[in-house]
């Protein structure tokens, strides 16, 4: 008989599969000897469930607090590392596992604090006749006069040029 084989890969990857390795016939009988049978040995693997919870993550850093004074909040959470399988069980996105509130900047505004923050910004003009020359009968279509910038001087040139419709705006953009 043959060395034994390696280990077959695994019938199933939970809940109970099997791996198998076998011997087999290198040298045949003579003068009326009997063959041996091809061996096989086979063993239980992964037995466990395959219902697996999910892992998670560690908290994230605090996010940064949204203002500098008057109370606001900050938050963090736990991400999904490993997600669950079958039946398995993940705490909610918002619950309180995964996710976590706290105060902060909790002293009073004096009224000299300087935002040093950038935020983004969208104005929106009405800039139809119906404010000044509606007709009752023309559409105009909505206009976007500028991108998304933070070129202040260039968003400001643009809202300056504006020439107002007549008649009402449509709300479709082109």
């Amino acid at each position: 008989m043959s060395e034994r084989s390696g280990f077959s890969k695994f019938t199933a990857d939970c809940e109970g599969g099997v791996r198998s390795q076998t011997r087999s016939l290198i040298t045949k009988p003579k003068n009326g000897g009997q063959a041996c049978n091809t061996a096989e040995e086979t063993e239980a693997c992964n037995t466990m469930s395959c219902d697996r919870d999910c892992t998670l993550e560690a908290w994230t850093p605090w996010e940064p607090c949204s203002v500098a004074c008057g109370t606001s909040f900050q938050n963090r959470q736990k991400h999904v590392l490993i997600p669950t399988r079958g039946f398995g069980k993940c705490p909610k996105e918002d619950g309180p596992e995964r996710a976590a509130e706290q105060e902060c900047n909790t002293q009073p505004c004096v009224g000299d604090e300087i935002c040093i923050a950038n935020q983004d910004l969208v104005i929106a003009l009405d800039g139809s006749g119906s404010l000044r020359e509606d007709d009752g009968v023309t559409v105009s279509l909505a206009m976007n006069v500028h991108t998304i910038s933070s070129d202040l001087d260039s968003v400001k040139s643009s809202i300056e040029g504006m020439v107002p419709k007549k008649g009402f705006t449509n709300k479709e953009l082109y």
